[in-house]
């Protein structure tokens, strides 16, 4: 994110962009809201519905907006009030300083907006994910019981011995185990979904439906390639975390007495080494701080970027072979039902079948969540509106208390 060091006439008031003077890099052009705020656009309502919900229900949230908005409205009263005459023989460095740190808790705010939709959107898919297997377990639990029928049948019959009944009912047993540790699970997610949104379960498991799909998100900005989603070097990243953290050190280069000056001296030197210069010195430390912050977050978009890629290929190989073993299964039944094959083949084809479906559910949902965590790293998930939170309130018969 570009360093905005040259604070000449810069307010002190919340600032929807750095200010204009920047050091080193180009600022990113903020994406269009449909883009930044990806979950508008993914192709999932219900999801959509939580994330906004979580937003507006969220105290922690609520109460950092309301000190953002009390504190700005400060701020702006204290500069009508600078003496100006006062200012231009003392400096006004105090005052540039505060406003760079309110920024900085600007950036942040949005930051945790970003992070809250990216954590509920990942909680949704472990729901979604547990929803899909149940769907499939229980389907799974009708065929093998009638399995477990037919082979009682011909051991009636004596055409089996009590091998086949016993491995019967034990796949039975074990996919029934399965779905009361699933129920429990998707309990435990259902609740902390339920805590992220402000919803009661109630109306968050009639909101999700008995039963749920892992769905195919569709973020944009995951799904373009690498050299149109990722600003070339040179361009900062249009990431909230990042723009906190410069609005941070310009405040502490503010407060040490580094002016322009000194920055341009540390950027006229090969490599930011500013020699013996003191403030030059310090200069060429904060630039080389965020340079790391942002190649630790460039390194983190090529990591997830990998991710989405590998987990792409894996659910391929997944769904090709989870096609073959159900088709195998299905002639494994057929084949058992007519004396042509034991049980024990049948077993093995049952749960080959059952176990390649959960894993390409899995994957789906990993999937999904290597865009939501793409995304996140790409800098999405907020705009510039949220820089400057208005009053706010959880509802209108709530009382908002901060502490």
């Amino acid at each position: 994110m570009a360093l905005a060091l040259v604070m000449g006439g810069m307010q002190p008031t919340i600032a929807a962009t750095p200010a204009a003077a920047t050091l080193l890099q180009t600022p990113a052009p903020p994406p269009p809201p449909e883009t930044a705020l990806w979950w508008h656009s993914a192709g999932d309502a219900v999801l959509d519905q939580l994330i906004e919900r979580g937003l507006a229900t969220d105290k922690p949230l609520a109460c950092e907006a309301q000190a953002l908005h009390r504190d700005g409205g400060k701020a702006r009263t204290r500069d009508k009030r600078l003496d100006r005459r006062i200012a231009r023989l003392f400096g006004a460095a105090g005052a540039e300083a505060d406003s760079a740190d309110l920024q900085a808790r600007a950036y942040d705010y949005a930051d945790h907006r970003a992070r809250l939709a990216a954590r509920i959107a990942a909680t949704y898919l472990d729901v979604r994910r547990l929803q899909e297997i149940a769907t499939l377990r229980r389907k799974m639990q009708a065929q093998f019981k009638d399995n477990a029928e037919i082979a009682r049948f011909r051991r009636e019959a004596g055409l089996v011995d009590g091998l086949d009944v016993g491995l019967a009912g034990s796949l039975v047993a074990i996919n029934g185990s399965s779905l009361d540790a699933d129920r429990q699970t998707f309990e435990d997610k259902a609740r902390e979904l339920a805590d992220l949104t402000g919803m009661d379960e109630t109306t968050l498991l009639a909101s999700l439906g008995e039963e749920g799909k892992v769905p195919d998100l569709t973020i944009a900005a995951a799904a373009m390639p690498a050299d149109k989603a990722t600003p070339p070097t040179g361009i900062a990243l249009y990431r909230a975390d990042l723009a906190a953290l410069e609005r941070r050190l310009t405040a502490g280069l503010l407060r040490d007495g580094v002016g322009a000056q000194d920055i341009a001296s540390a950027l006229s030197v090969s490599g930011g080494d500013a020699g013996a210069d003191e403030k030059a010195a310090l200069a060429a430390r904060s630039l080389g701080r965020l340079r790391a912050a942002e190649n630790d977050a460039r390194a983190q978009i090529a990591r997830e970027r990998d991710a989405m890629t590998a987990t792409a290929a894996r659910l391929a190989t997944l769904d090709r072979k989870a096609r073959d073993s159900r088709a195998t299964a299905a002639s494994a039944r057929v084949a058992y039902r007519n004396g042509m094959v034991p049980f024990s083949a049948l077993y093995a084809a049952e749960a080959a079948g059952s176990g390649l479906s959960e894993a390409g559910i899995g994957a789906r949902a990993t999937l999904a969540g290597s865009a939501v965590r793409l995304a996140r790293a790409l800098g999405l998930g907020w705009v510039t509106g949220d820089l400057q939170p208005g009053p706010v309130g959880i509802s209108s018969t709530e009382v908002l208390v901060c502490e």
